[in-house]
């Protein structure tokens, strides 16, 4: 498998959805608010949240939200995968994720607002470009 490098950073990327620092992101569980220290489309990393979780522990991402545009529900099914006592962090993976939840996601990974999703227009054509 060859490894991907993204401009700016340094370090080699062996994950197969690649992560990404996520500046502002927060997700909302279980009533509390969890700060993302970084994000992809696979699992993210929740900062502060050792010993309210715990590894294997299944759990929903209730909503998502940014320090520009505020919370928008998520409803997105995750899983604890590992512990990181040195930052106090839990990576997680997603569970399934409907296509809704994955464009929401997507767009936070990827720095897009979430206003371009376009919430309740159908999309015409080419990726939205032509009509049709």
């Amino acid at each position: 498998m060859s490894t991907r490098k993204f401009a700016g950073y340094k370090d080699d990327n062996k994950r197969r959805d690649v992560r990404l620092v996520s500046d502002g992101v927060y997700f909302v569980v279980g009533g509390t608010k969890y700060p993302v220290g970084d994000l992809s489309v696979g699992g993210f990393r929740l900062e502060k949240a050792v010993g309210k979780l715990r590894p294997g522990q299944k759990f929903t991402v209730t909503h998502v939200g940014t320090k520009d545009e505020g919370r928008v529900p998520l409803g997105a099914p995750a899983e604890v995968a590992r512990v990181d006592y040195a930052t106090t962090g839990l990576g997680c993976r997603f569970g399934r994720l409907t296509g809704g939840q994955f464009r929401i996601i997507e767009a936070i990974a990827m720095r897009r607002p979430l206003s371009s999703l376009g919430r309740g227009k159908k999309r015409k054509g080419f990726f939205g470009l032509f009509g049709g």
